[in-house]
């Protein structure tokens, strides 16, 4: 795990501080511009001490983490939990019932007992199966359906618990989990008043506020139209902003984020692929599958369900 790093760097713009270090089997980056050094380096030790919390609790290969304590034990009794992971979990079914199934997080629930990445260093995929059919490889998955989803997660409230309906049953936040730490990243930032900064986790769950220092602005003479409420119409022009530009590994032009969120979802960074198809219990072949949302979480099912829709058949 990266400990944590922090750089700052004078400009005639904006002061820049650069922060990173490992969580969640991956890595985080930021850049936020603005604040003196000091107040800089005080917000980011929040966001880091913040992040690794989260990891201690979401992330289902940390010993102890309150992830690993429900597939543990929730298929026995009902399991005590916080107010976050309650949400968390009821987010994740109510996600699956939009996309039909296509967002899932016990896809856990199908693997060979013992089965882990190699070196065991990166979580599995968060996107699910049905109950229709046995998975496709007994190299990596069951030959037998055992009958999953998060629809067997049972939660309570006042105390918040959680009981698991079926004892093959196991959780894997992955993505979701990403994307709801991106989200708190933000509130802490803003919080504290940061008007320029982007969040990069892992390099797909990303989120960017205000403008990258030193971009060339855009064409003043060049207005945005937001569209007004009533239907036909626009609400008043808005100088084009700069932004933060995101590039892509596939070459593509990228894309340019204002106060909002891009996640990409794709198959290429492992082989095999790591995100199965729970149509077919394969491998979904594409490239990449890129989304703008207002909120990480949400990019992270659109993603997902977006990279499956548009799979290679």
């Amino acid at each position: 795990m990266l400990p944590f790093h922090f750089r700052f760097q004078r400009s005639t713009l904006l002061p820049i501080g650069y922060a990173w270090f490992g969580a969640m089997h991956t890595r985080m980056d930021l850049v936020v511009a603005g604040p003196a050094e000091e107040l800089q380096r005080e917000v980011l030790l929040q966001v880091h001490a913040r992040v690794m919390w989260l990891d201690g609790l979401l992330n289902r290969f940390a010993a102890g983490s309150e992830v690993t304590k429900v597939n543990a034990m929730a298929a026995s009794d009902a399991v005590a939990i916080g107010s976050e992971l309650y949400d968390l979990l009821g987010y994740a079914q109510q996600a699956y019932e939009k996309t039909e199934g296509l967002f899932d997080i016990t896809i856990q629930s199908g693997m060979e007992t013992g089965h882990r990445p190699a070196g065991g260093e990166k979580p599995r995929p968060e996107t699910g199966h049905t109950d229709a059919a046995p998975y496709a490889s007994s190299n990596t998955f069951s030959n037998h359906a055992l009958p999953l989803n998060p629809r067997a997660i049972v939660l309570t409230k006042n105390p918040y618990r959680v009981h698991f309906l079926h004892p093959g049953l196991q959780i894997d936040l992955g993505g979701l989990a990403k994307g709801y730490t991106v989200d708190q990243v933000r509130k802490i930032l803003d919080d504290a008043q940061v008007r320029h900064y982007l969040i990069s986790f892992g390099n797909s769950s990303i989120a960017a506020k205000g403008d990258r220092p030193g971009a060339p602005q855009a064409d003043p003479s060049v207005k945005t139209r937001t569209e007004s409420p009533d239907p036909g119409s626009y609400a008043e022009d808005a100088p084009a902003r700069a932004g933060w530009h995101i590039a892509l590994r596939n070459g593509s032009a990228g894309f340019r984020l204002i106060d909002e969120c891009l996640t990409v979802s794709g198959n290429e960074t492992q082989p095999g692929g790591h995100i199965i198809d729970p149509r077919t219990r394969t491998v979904a072949h594409n490239r990449l599958y890129a989304v703008k949302t207002a909120t990480a979480l949400e990019g992270e099912v659109q993603s997902t369900v977006g990279f499956l829709l548009n799979a290679e058949r």
